[in-house]
């Protein structure tokens, strides 16, 4: 069944990339997983779990991976499906990305040591026991 996919990605969130799946006949289906695992998945197969991503040559006999789409298996207690979209306009999609937040950069954007330090402080004012 044909269906459109929209991506998105927000530096405020710089891990993360929201999938959007309109199959045009249900709600809209939001899927979110690891920028990292859409990137990888261009050049080899890459994931666990719930969502999964390769490449898939445009031409079998040529073993030039992600030149051709990317399938992207999502998995749910509802079931499994896979999905395609074409490599170049992933490879469009994602290169912004990493020029706002680069790879290996998401860590001091999102300040994890103190936000952590703020719940830290607010269970102790709050009485709570570590």
């Amino acid at each position: 069944m044909p269906v459109t996919l929209a991506f998105h990605y927000a530096a405020d969130d710089p891990y993360a990339v929201r999938m959007v799946v309109n199959s045009g006949a249900s709600p809209l289906v939001e899927w979110v997983f690891a920028r990292d695992l859409l990137a990888e998945g261009l050049v080899r197969p890459a994931g666990l779990a719930d969502v999964q991503t390769w490449p898939v040559p445009r031409r079998p006999h040529r073993l030039e991976a992600g030149k051709g789409a990317l399938h992207i298996r999502i998995s749910s207690p509802g079931g499994t499906t896979i999905l395609s979209a074409p490599a170049t306009a992933l490879r469009k999609f994602l290169n912004p990305t990493f020029e706002q937040v680069a790879a290996g950069a998401e860590s001091p954007i999102l300040r994890l040591d103190e936000f952590l330090a703020r719940l830290m402080i607010a269970d102790r004012l709050e009485g709570g026991a570590m």
